[in-house]
């Protein structure tokens, strides 16, 4: 999980991997949509299993997810966005921001 600027926890949960917050003064928000994968079920969108997950100084949530793609989720809107396949892994398990400001 990762935990934005408001003290919300975010994560994932069911075997979908739809989102959630968390507060301990507001309990759980659940949400009906996860972090987009690029492969797909016939029609419907499939949810990526994500990785791992870590707030940016940007106050965005980063998620690398076990596709190798890497999303931003905006904590205001819940909204995901995809940013990519940085590399050509299978998995974008560990994120870190360096010294630069810069995500790795």
């Amino acid at each position: 999980p990762a935990v934005d600027d408001d003290g919300f926890a975010w994560g994932t949960y069911t075997e979908g991997h739809l989102l959630f917050k968390y507060h301990p003064d507001s309990g759980f928000t659940w949400f009906e949509h996860g972090v987009p994968s690029q492969h797909r079920w016939g029609d419907a969108q499939a949810w990526a299993a994500v990785d791992g997950m870590m707030t940016g100084d940007d106050g965005y949530i980063y998620i690398g997810a076990t596709d190798g793609s890497l999303h931003r989720l905006d904590p205001k809107t819940a909204k995901v966005e995809y940013l990519g396949k940085p590399h050509t892994s299978s998995r974008l398990t560990y994120l870190a921001i360096g010294p630069d400001g810069m995500l790795y």
